[in-house]
């Protein structure tokens, strides 16, 4: 298996927690850096899936990069069974860099409730797709899914207060065994304590 580029918690939310104020109507600086970090896996994801796609002689979910970005974006978003006015504007945003039609924040919800219960397997299928994308990176383009994780942590962080909860919601998009996660998050308390 290719060696995996590691990733650095702390490093991640240091830059979210400096790049966001989280209060108010964000700016046009920060969502902009907010659709930066969101559309680089979908955008080198895409041309992987149509390839695939081409091999299999198949038209299927021609859109499934985009798709899987943003259900997981929601996803991360929906972690207290509901989505903010500041949540919601950063998916709309995304929904419309993506060329998806945003949906409105009821419908959102009920798209999220539903990936965590119905559709959970469709979820499951996007956290394998992120994650073998992931393993096709090189050292100077694995700043692409860095970059993603930023954006699901900058969705966290606008539901304050940043909690277990939060911290549970985004363990499945690291690898323990390479990256810097801390087991515990009373490990991140004590880093943050510093």
């Amino acid at each position: 298996m290719k060696k995996l580029e590691p990733i650095r918690l702390f490093d991640q939310l240091d830059q979210v927690e400096t790049t966001f104020e989280f209060s108010g109507e964000p700016t046009p600086d920060e969502i902009a850096d907010f659709v930066n970090w969101v559309c680089y896996v979908p955008e080198a994801l895409d041309p992987i899936l149509e390839a695939k796609r081409e091999k299999a002689h198949s038209r299927k979910d021609i859109n499934l990069a985009y798709k899987a970005c943003l259900a997981l974006l929601i996803y991360v978003a929906y972690f207290r069974g509901k989505i903010n006015p500041l949540q919601y504007c950063y998916l709309y945003h995304a929904s419309m860099a993506y060329n998806i039609a945003p949906l409105d924040l009821e419908k959102m919800e009920t798209y999220a409730r539903n990936l965590m219960t119905k559709r959970r397997n469709t979820l499951l299928s996007y956290f394998a797709l992120i994650k073998e994308y992931r393993t096709t990176l090189t050292k100077e383009n694995a700043h692409f899914y860095d970059d993603f994780l930023k954006g699901c942590w900058a969705l966290i962080y606008c539901n304050p207060p940043f909690d277990e909860e939060g911290y549970s919601i985004m363990t499945p998009f690291y690898d323990k065994d390479v990256d810097d996660f801390p087991s515990d998050f009373r490990d991140i308390e004590r880093h943050d304590e510093k």
